[in-house]
């Protein structure tokens, strides 16, 4: 059996143990793009805060969370409303400034070769998929490896030019291979 994290989920499994594939999920900030930077300038229009006070109590958590975070002392429509504003702050420096994980256009023509369904999910991805048993590749673009592999990451990489990605795909392409010789 393998050994647990420290939230109790077991220890991190291949992921060509979840051949055959259908589907792959991306959870879009810091998947398919590093949005968190651009989320911090909206805020620090507003509220002076730093980056670990940004990742440790924002990052990743639903608009009431954050405003909980942010202004425990204030009604929390004040706080809703404050967000909206910063969104619309981020929506526009998103357009001039936003760009994909690098190596993002590889790992979708991977996924688009292979046939796969491909979605994508703006949930908190990494303890979603693991709550789901699904394996999870976590891209480390703002989350602290710790944290990560606290949530039950099967794999952390860097960025999808990784090269530690690309031997699991490669180990999953054998792995499909050996399923169609067998039913072959």
């Amino acid at each position: 059996m393998a050994a647990a994290t420290p939230n109790g989920i077991p220890a991190s499994r291949p992921l060509a143990s979840s051949v055959p594939i259908e589907a792959v999920l991306f959870d879009i900030d810091g998947t398919l793009c590093d949005s968190d930077p651009l989320h911090h300038i909206g805020y620090n229009n507003g509220v002076p805060i730093d980056e670990e006070f940004f990742i440790n109590n924002i990052a990743g958590r639903s608009d009431v969370e954050a405003a909980q975070n942010l202004f425990p002392d204030w009604p929390l429509e004040k706080g809703l409303k404050f967000l909206e504003d910063k969104e619309a702050k981020y929506r526009s420096l998103a357009k001039e400034r936003l760009e994909p994980v690098k190596g993002l256009a590889k790992v979708v023509q991977w996924v688009k070769d292979h046939g796969y369904k491909r979605a994508a999910d703006s949930a908190s991805g990494t303890r979603a998929g693991v709550a789901a048993g699904i394996p999870v590749v976590a891209v480390a673009t703002r989350n602290p490896e710790k944290s990560l592999l606290d949530a039950g990451a099967t794999l952390i990489i860097k960025d999808y030019e990784d090269p530690k990605l690309w031997s699991a795909l490669e180990e999953i392409d054998r792995e499909e291979a050996k399923l169609k010789k067998a039913d072959a």
